[in-house]
């Protein structure tokens, strides 16, 4: 997969590269809610997320949670096999005296090799909207420098995003290299569109469009969302189906669609992920 859809994998929970026996899901006569095992009843989510379990037939993926004393994120690490190779990644969120995400240390370990991104995030004073952040990294053994900067529509959500690049040790201008757009409605993301740079021109090379539930995300990070990687958090609803669209190669076009299994307070605690292709995956949600 492409790595300008690499944050696909989370939105459908990374798990999409085998198939399992499908679950036995129930559905309500009336409301027509997916029901499901009651066996998978664990417990009650009353609080934060702190554990997340993906299985789809022999591979497994977890996420596990962790927050300060306030419950703000403060770290996740996810660790498993995809597609037969152990992989682990995890991320800090340095917060400042305000609670405001100011660097995010992302380090990655495939099957013994270690790569550490930082990525500082810049605010205007006490403002709590971030507006631009700066990370280094290294391509085709040249360090690179990403800008990215961040505007945000009439109702204070993230709207679009502009990532610029140039050598680390260039006097030339920064480079626009992609644009993505954000659109919402009832507080939930329900489309973007991501422009690449081509010989100056930016245009459309993928979309998405997304689709909710009427219930509580165990993981309401709002405009954080676009910090973690994790765009479909900034939702107050359960994300149910999203649908990709490559505008340059159909070959890569997916869509996904979750069902879940609800306590009562409305929070998922378990669904399966089913991918067009056929790949079903069995998710678990656990709560502090």
């Amino acid at each position: 997969m492409k790595p300008r859809i690499t944050f696909l994998i989370s939105i459908a929970l990374i798990v999409f590269a085998a198939c399992q026996k499908m679950v036995d899901w129930k559905i309500d006569p009336v409301t027509k809610e997916v029901l499901g095992d009651t066996t998978l009843n664990h417990t009650e989510p009353s609080g934060v997320l702190t554990r997340m379990v993906a299985i789809t037939g022999s591979e497994n993926i977890t996420t596990i949670f962790t927050y300060d004393s306030l419950k703000h994120l403060v770290g996740e690490r996810r660790s498993g096999t995809v597609n037969g190779t152990w992989t682990e990644v995890k991320k800090i969120y340095t917060r400042d005296t305000l609670n405001r995400i100011v660097k995010v240390t992302t380090i990655k370990n495939i099957v013994g090799a270690i790569d550490t991104l930082i990525s500082n995030v810049y605010y205007d004073e006490n403002n709590p909207n971030f507006i631009y952040s700066a990370c280094s990294r290294k391509e085709q053994g040249q360090v690179m420098r990403d800008s990215s900067i961040y505007v945000y529509d009439g109702n204070g959500h993230v709207g679009m995003i502009k990532t610029f690049q140039k050598p680390l040790y260039s006097y030339n201008d920064p480079v626009l290299k992609t644009r993505s757009e954000f659109a919402y409605a009832n507080n939930n993301l329900v489309s973007s569109k991501n422009y690449r740079d081509s010989s100056g021109t930016m245009v459309l090379a993928e979309s998405t469009q997304f689709s909710y539930d009427n219930r509580v995300s165990p993981l309401k990070l709002y405009n954080e969302a676009f910090l973690t990687g994790r765009p479909e958090a900034a939702s107050v609803n359960n994300l149910t189906k999203f649908e990709f669209i490559d505008a340059v190669s159909a070959i890569n076009n997916t869509s996904v669609s979750t069902s879940f299994f609800y306590g009562g307070s409305g929070k998922p605690l378990s669904g399966t992920a089913t991918a067009a292709n056929g790949a079903v995956s069995q998710v678990t949600y656990f709560y502090q």
